[in-house]
């Protein structure tokens, strides 16, 4: 299993894709050429939505999570280029559906916690910046740290039996606004 063989767009920005190097079938992604890193996109997050759009998007990005396979990027691609997001969230939505393929292909579960991980990262995002439910040792969690993603060389962190907790809170409030 190689990297995806595709190229994207979402208005001016392009997506495509590389050979990574950690797990095999492990893939790079680049917007417009310039390879894309977490903290890239949680920046995205923390910048350019806004409170009245976060509830859409935690909700728009369970719903095309729960899409594991690359075997369904073309469905998943079309849905996010048919939704109201501008054309730097939509682009924001690929690159982490995507993240989470990675996740899972780098982090497997059971062992790891694959995409669970990734999913957390923006329930935390968005619930430290409109006060949703979080475990309590995650709101004393400075604001850099989840704006960054939990970047190499911060003390605080969440640790591995931590992510499951966050996704079932992130589960139960997209459940509860269906």
């Amino acid at each position: 299993m190689g990297y995806p063989n595709i190229s994207r767009r979402f208005n001016h920005f392009r997506i495509s894709f590389g050979k990574g190097g950690k797990e095999r079938g492990d893939y790079i992604i680049y917007v417009n050429g310039r390879q894309v890193t977490d903290q890239d996109i949680f920046k995205i997050l923390a910048t350019e939505i806004i409170s009245e759009d976060a509830i859409s998007f935690l909700s728009f990005l369970w719903e095309i999570g729960e899409r594991e396979d690359i075997k369904d990027e073309e469905r998943v691609f079309k849905r996010i280029d048919a939704s109201t997001f501008n054309a730097k969230i939509k682009t924001s939505l690929y690159v982490i559906w995507h993240r989470l393929i990675i996740d899972d292909i780098n982090y497997p579960p059971p062992k790891f916690n694959g995409r669970k991980r990734a999913l957390g990262q923006a329930y935390i995002l968005f619930a430290k910046k409109y006060n949703l439910k979080l475990p309590n040792d995650v709101k004393s969690i400075p604001e850099e740290v989840y704006l960054l993603g939990f970047p190499k060389g911060i003390e605080e962190k969440v640790g591995t039996r931590g992510w499951p907790e966050i996704y079932e809170l992130y589960r139960k409030f997209v459940d509860v606004r269906k």
